[in-house]
Order: structure tokens, then sequence, then C-alpha cells
């Protein structure tokens, strides 16, 4: 698709650069003798000229590789409105990071039907019972990073627990579910459903997402 052919250009062209940076280190004696040269000022100045364009674009090609990770809402929404004014179909997949095979599936589905992609990562603390050690739950950020940018997803996500439950996890308004949250693993983690429920209701309003992929 696109994206991929982009990246495949974009992976050339940085190897092209590289080689060219490395040749100019190998080369720098020469580059030497010629600032010495006197009558050499225009040339001097068109290689300087060059080898700055090089280092720009070499940094700008690593900017453009990296996935843009969000964590303030504002910027968010701006992003999101940039997005709706161009009539752009966005995608979402809520997580609460430590990505696996399942959840990357997710994402290539998400991107088969979206011509952007939100993938959010928070560990939501209102789904944690009382006896559920919420510190020991798995945060593996930097390789889920990778394994998001690999697959070309357009923003990470990564609100911060104050910005979601500004008035703490007590003064919380909640969702609540009648009949499912006492389902399944609901019926022996009380409140996990409404926590759940809850993290959802506010994560589609931030993102205002025109499908979500579970």
């Amino acid at each position: 698709n696109y994206y991929l052919k982009m990246k495949e250009f974009f992976e050339k062209a940085k190897q092209l650069i590289q080689e060219l940076i490395f040749l100019r280190h190998k080369q720098s004696d020469w580059f030497i003798k010629l600032e010495r040269k006197k009558d050499s000022t225009a040339t001097q100045f068109k290689i300087k000229n060059y080898m700055k364009w090089v280092v720009l674009l070499d940094t700008q090609i690593n900017n453009n590789s990296k996935i843009n990770t969000i964590s303030d809402i504002k910027t968010l929404r701006e992003l999101r409105r940039e997005w709706q004014s161009e009539k752009q179909a966005i995608a979402f997949v809520p997580t609460m990071g430590n990505l696996h095979d399942g959840h990357l599936k997710l994402v290539k589905e998400a991107k088969k039907h979206a011509s952007k992609v939100v993938v959010s990562i928070f560990v939501n603390p209102l789904q944690f019972g009382p006896d559920e050690d919420l510190d020991a739950y798995p945060r593996t950020i930097e390789q889920d990073k990778a394994s998001l940018n690999d697959l070309g997803v357009d923003v990470l996500f990564m609100p911060k627990v104050n910005d979601i439950y500004s008035r703490g996890l007590e003064q919380q308004t909640f969702v609540e579910v009648p009949g499912l949250s006492y389902m399944i693993c609901g019926a022996s983690r009380p409140g996990h459903f409404r926590g759940v429920a809850t993290i959802v209701c506010k994560l589609f309003n931030m993102v205002q997402p025109n499908m979500a992929f579970f």
C-alpha cells in the first residue's frame, strides 16, 4: 500500500544519505585541502551547503519514521478536527499496552477500513479491584511504540491518569451496563466492567472515531 511504498522509499534515501555522510568523514582530508585553496571559495560554499541539506534531510527522515505520540487531550482534539475537516475516516483501537499479536491484528484490520488510525495505551486504574495489583500490570511502552510504528499507526494516544480522572477515582461518574457487568469475569471481579465501560466511553468522546476495533 501507499505507506509501505513511502517507507521503503525513505529507507533507501536514508541508506544513501548515510553513505554520503560516511564518505564525507572518510574524505575529510580532501575537504581540508580544498578549504586551504584561496580560489575555491565558491566550490567550498557549494559543498558545505550540500552537506547541510544532507544532514537536514537525514534528520527529517528520522523524524518522519517515528509515530506521533500524544498525551494531551487538547492536541488530540485539534488533530481530530483537522482530519474531520478533510473527511478522513478515523479508526480507533483502545488498549492497555503490552501489545500482542491479537492487538496488532486489530490494527491491521483498522487500517483496511480507515485512512487514519489511532491506538490508545492507558492502564485504567478504575477496572482494577482492591486486591488486584495495578502496579504489576506489564508496561512495554518502547516495544509497543516500535510495533505500532512498523504498522503505520498515525497516532498513539497515551493520556495521563490525572487528565482522565481529574477529580479522582472516588468522585468519578461511571458507566455501568446492567446484566453484562455481572457476567463472565464480572461475576468474580466486582466493578471491573464498570471501569471498562467508563474508560471506553471517555476515550470515545476524546477520539470521536468513525469506527472502533476490539
